[in-house]
């Protein structure tokens, strides 16, 4: 004869009499013989634990009496080997998984009580055999896959994301927070989000005021990293609550911003000056027509006048008109970018020079670097030009230096792909070199930066600086199809970056090489004075102290020589004897005679009626127009 079973006798935790009702009603035909407990308190709760009259504890997970995991806990106190399974209306899955870790051996929707009676028996059977049920197994395995696999995310998300409590303690800290910020979440979590991020005070308490009373708030904000550099991010918070729809936290998403921002500045920048320079153009024009015909009426009063005191004043209105001339020309030089002579300029020759030229003008306290980190490129340019932008910026670097210190220029060729070049104002993709100018001075104030290239912007005192000095560097470098950029760091200094396009013209012919003149003159200070005047007019001057040495620069094949420049008295062979020999060399090439002498005193240049003579001193003017004449037929 088969043994009776005992009838199973449960504990109901349930402050709902009909659902409590309704429980029993489904038990008593599952499971007939059953007997069944039930707690509407806290108190009746501990009461029946202490009785310990039951098999198994069913519990509703919403009750108003008392937390259900508090009870899940005193049940486990006071006893431990009772299967406690929850019953719930509406519970998500990470709450399930959360009672299970806590050790519940089950749960029932409300609306599927068939499956009470079964879970009731496999947990008094599980509970006796010490084993755990397979789906709380499955179930906390899965959970802690998806744990990892979450964390994982976040972890490879490339926004900051950070859990805070609601007083702003930090409780989560990913690596997209690390690589953002700078501290690693060793150092992040535990410590208070607006102190370690430098939050502007009025911004955090309205993100968390807004959040609380809308569960989210948007907005830009500035941070600190943990080196002090500033980053603006697009922050999103949201109002974490827990299973009460209490606040518990707030889940915040930072994303950087700041190179965005940077970008947008200097696109701004780049069209406000654009348009400026639209506008000056046309206001250059019409000055250009106001002086014009003042300067002409100068001349002509001149001419008629004879007091003394009205030529000084004819002599004063000249210059200012000549003054002002010259501004214009620097507005439309800003307006229009360069307007010159463009040659292939190699720049080697032309900075080392230029930098021999400049010592002297900043002075013995600033010392003048110049360094080619690799053989430049050729460029095509006006080397007068050129030379001005690179005057402007090394005046404007000593005069940041009023103690001494270093100015440093370096040449390099650049590529730069389509990403980089987007990162720079009117920045092309292509080849170039790159000047640098850069010094140790005070620096320049980050709200001043964006306005050093703004026309008559200058922070010189009244009647220092007309203000137009960078706004025409920079027309003069975008007429040569370049850009320019700057950085500055206060009190440690500024650097200047020059880009310009690198010339590639396939294989260089003789005639489209610069012209490149011989100059012989054995007296110094004329010899360095032609030179520097022919060079900043864009040619290539080889100088030569007498015959020998000019010869030997004729001689040499990597010189291409299309004047002569020769004085008449040289030292040795004299200057007719020279273009002798050279067009002995060379048949037909141009040549210019210069001499000091009395015109009834030289003698020999009836040989060459074709060669021009320049008498000394001789304007700069006069000594152009005998260039350009001698090597047009060259060019």
């Amino acid at each position: 004869m088969a043994t009776s079973r005992p009838a199973l006798r449960y504990l109901h935790l349930e402050d709902s009499q009909a659902t409590a009702s309704s429980v029993s009603n489904w038990l008593g035909r599952a499971l007939p013989g059953c007997k069944g407990r039930r707690a509407a308190t806290r108190d009746e709760f501990m009461a029946a634990l202490q009785a310990d009259d039951f098999d198994v504890i069913l519990s509703d997970y919403e009750l108003a009496a008392m937390d259900s995991v508090t009870a899940l806990e005193l049940a486990q106190l006071q006893n431990p080997p009772k299967p406690f399974i929850f019953l719930a209306g509406d519970i998500g899955e990470e709450q399930v998984v959360e009672l299970m870790r806590l050790g519940a051996s089950d749960f029932v929707h409300k609306d599927r009580l068939q499956r009470l009676a079964p879970a009731m028996e496999r947990a008094i059977k599980e509970a006796a055999s010490g084993s755990n049920h397979p789906l709380r197994d499955l179930v906390l395995k899965r959970a802690e896959a998806r744990i990892r696999e979450q964390a994982a995310l976040l972890d490879k998300a490339q926004d900051a994301i950070l859990v805070q409590n609601l007083d702003g303690v930090i409780t989560y800290w990913n690596k997209g927070a690390e690589q953002i910020y700078g501290w690693a979440s060793s150092e992040a979590v535990g410590r208070d989000a607006a102190v370690l991020l430098a939050m502007d005070e009025v911004r955090h308490r309205f993100a968390r005021s807004h959040a609380l009373a809308h569960g989210e708030w948007r907005g830009e904000c500035t941070h600190r990293t943990k080196s002090g550099a500033e980053v603006v991010v697009q922050s999103r918070w949201s109002l974490v609550q827990d299973a009460d729809g209490e606040p518990k936290a707030f889940l915040v998403i930072n994303t950087d911003m700041t190179e965005n921002r940077q970008l947008e500045a200097k696109f701004l920048r780049a069209q406000r000056l654009e348009s400026m320079g639209m506008l000056v153009g046309g206001i250059a024009h019409d000055l250009n027509n106001v002086l014009a015909p003042i300067l002409m009426s100068v001349d002509l009063l001149r001419t008629m006048m004879r007091d003394p005191e009205a030529d000084r004043l004819i002599q004063t209105m000249q210059r200012s008109v000549k003054h002002g001339s010259a501004l214009v020309q620097q507005l439309l030089a800003f307006a229009r970018g360069a307007e010159g002579r463009h040659v292939e300029v190699n720049l080697r020759p032309l900075l080392s020079e230029f930098v021999d030229f400049m010592k002297p003008t900043v002075g013995a306290k600033i010392h003048i670097e110049l360094d080619f980190l690799e053989s430049p490129a050729p460029v095509l340019a006006d080397a007068t030009q050129l030379k001005q932008v690179l005057m402007n910026l090394c005046i404007n670097a000593r005069d940041a230096m009023p103690r001494g210190g270093r100015i440093g220029m370096t040449v390099t060729n650049l590529k730069l792909d389509e990403a980089r070049a987007r990162l720079v104002p009117e920045g092309r993709p292509g080849d170039y070199v790159v000047l640098t100018v850069q010094d140790d001075g005070g620096g320049i104030q980050p709200q001043i930066l964006e306005r050093i290239f703004d026309p008559f912007f200058t922070t010189k005192e009244p009647g220092k600086g007309t203000g137009l000095g960078l706004s025409t560097v920079r027309g003069i470098v975008k007429g040569h199809g370049g850009f320019m950029t700057v950085e500055s760091v206060v009190n440690e200094g500024t650097v200047f970056r020059i880009y310009l396009p690198v010339h590639t013209s396939g294989e260089a012919r003789a005639g489209d090489k610069p012209p490149a003149i011989l100059l012989v003159e054995d007296e110094e200070m004329v010899r360095n004075t032609l030179t520097l005047l022919l060079k900043s007019e864009g040619y290539h001057v080889l100088p030569a102290v007498d015959a020998r040495e000019a010869l030997a620069l004729f001689d040499d094949p990597a010189n291409h020589v299309t004047l002569l420049i020769a004085d008449l008295g040289l030292p040795g062979m004299d200057g007719c004897e020279l273009i002798a020999a050279v067009r002995k060399k060379q048949p037909g090439l141009p040549a210019i005679a210069m001499t000091g002498m009395p015109s009834g005193e030289i003698t020999g240049m009836e040989e060459f009626p074709d060669v021009s003579l320049l008498n000394k001193p001789m304007t700069r003017i006069m000594l152009m127009r005998a260039v350009e004449q001698a090597v047009k037929p060259a060019v």
